[in-house]
């Protein structure tokens, strides 16, 4: 799931290619 919103969401460019903890945690972040 988190994979996907990632690749759907406007700053998955950079997430999508560094997938990590540093995704997940921004992609927390990110849902407030």
């Amino acid at each position: 799931m988190a994979a996907r919103l990632n690749l759907r969401h406007p700053s998955s460019q950079t997430t999508s290619v560094a997938f990590g903890p540093e995704t997940i945690t921004r992609w927390v972040q990110n849902r407030g």
